[in-house]
């Protein structure tokens, strides 16, 4: 799959990311990392992926189109930045209707 390389990348700006663990992010030049929201064990959280050519083992996130400028400065945030964490669920939301990450709170049921 074509994606796009690090120095074609604009700084705080979203991108559309084929990534583990998240379809959108907001770039981070300076630690060449994207800004994701993640869902782990019922928590969510502001997450960062590496890109794909900046790192053999940890580059995860290969960035495939620019989406828009984020209203936000994520280069020092809060890992539970709730701003932050609704402008990329609802992002992903907008251009993945069908196929957004579930960012919902685990709820455990039982099964009795």
């Amino acid at each position: 799959m074509p994606y796009m390389k690090v120095d074609t990348l604009k700084d705080g700006y979203t991108y559309e990311i084929c990534a583990k663990r998240a379809n959108v992010g907001i770039w981070v030049e300076s630690r060449g990392r994207f800004v994701i929201p993640r869902s782990k064990f019922g928590n969510i959280f502001l997450f960062e992926e590496v890109h794909w050519d900046l790192d053999e083992f940890f580059g995860t996130a290969k960035p495939i189109r620019e989406i828009e400028k984020a209203p936000f400065n994520v280069s020092e945030y809060n890992r539970r930045d709730r701003q932050i964490l609704d402008y990329l669920i609802n992002l992903d939301k907008r251009i993945n209707p069908d196929t957004h990450f579930n960012y919902e709170p685990y709820v455990f049921k039982s099964p009795l």
